[in-house]
């Protein structure tokens, strides 16, 4: 992107295994070094917003008459908000946070600031799922739809602590592989810089060059030094 900012568009190029694993350790050295009053504030907030989107998708769950399948589906939909929360905020979540262990696999941060961070982390998504909880009983809204939302809550509730130990660290395993795999894309060539939603020059320069490649457009675009077209 050639004008008054002299930004240049480059390829963006999809990173090889090796470069993936480096880009996951440096971003576990980066949570590993956080100070603990943030990282456990980050963590309340990820507790909570996915507390948020349980208590939607267990509204969105409770009283249906569709087929089991649709109705997973439609739930599984609603509860992605939470996950869409925590990566748009930045919070910090338990279970892409087992990230970090790609750090600590190649010697860049010990075991203990490995469990320091796991620790930290783990008991602010407690604190900001159950404060969550707090008030959703707070505010009644297992009376909703008739007491159906509350029914369902129960039965989940239910079905979670009768699994088998087995079971239960099977399908943990699962979950947090695909969160922490849709973490690493994430992180991988990340849009926004640390201060909220604030686009950066180079990722705008990699995004015209995507779309001047789709749309047939020239590859260079005029703009000026806050990075608008001219």
């Amino acid at each position: 992107m050639a004008g008054a900012s002299g930004f240049t568009t480059g390829s963006l190029d999809a990173l090889p295994p090796a470069e993936v694993a480096r880009k996951a350790e440096s971003v576990g050295v980066t949570k590993a070094g956080m100070p603990a009053v943030d990282l456990f504030a980050l963590a309340v907030l990820a507790g909570a917003f996915i507390a948020l989107g349980a208590a939607f998708a267990t509204t969105v769950a409770s009283g249906s008459d569709l087929p089991y399948g649709v109705t997973r589906l439609l739930a599984g939909l609603a509860f992605t908000l939470g996950l869409i929360l925590v990566v748009v905020a930045g919070a910090e979540l338990f279970t892409g946070n087992n990230l970090i262990v790609m750090a600590r696999a190649s010697g860049r941060i010990g075991t203990l600031a490995l469990l320091r961070n796991w620790t930290i982390v783990y008991a602010g998504n407690f604190v900001g799922a159950f404060g969550t909880a707090v008030l959703v009983w707070l505010g009644k809204q297992y009376t909703f739809g008739g007491g159906v939302v509350g029914t369902t809550a129960l039965t989940v509730a239910e079905g979670k602590v009768s699994l088998g130990f087995g079971q239960a660290v099977a399908m943990t395993a699962m979950s947090a592989t695909l969160f922490a795999g849709l973490t690493l894309i994430w992180v991988l060539d990340r849009p926004f810089n640390n201060r909220g939603a604030e686009i950066t020059p180079s990722r705008m320069a990699a995004s015209l060059t995507i779309m001047s490649h789709e749309a047939n457009l020239p590859a260079t675009i005029p703009c000026n030094a806050d990075g608008n077209p001219t």
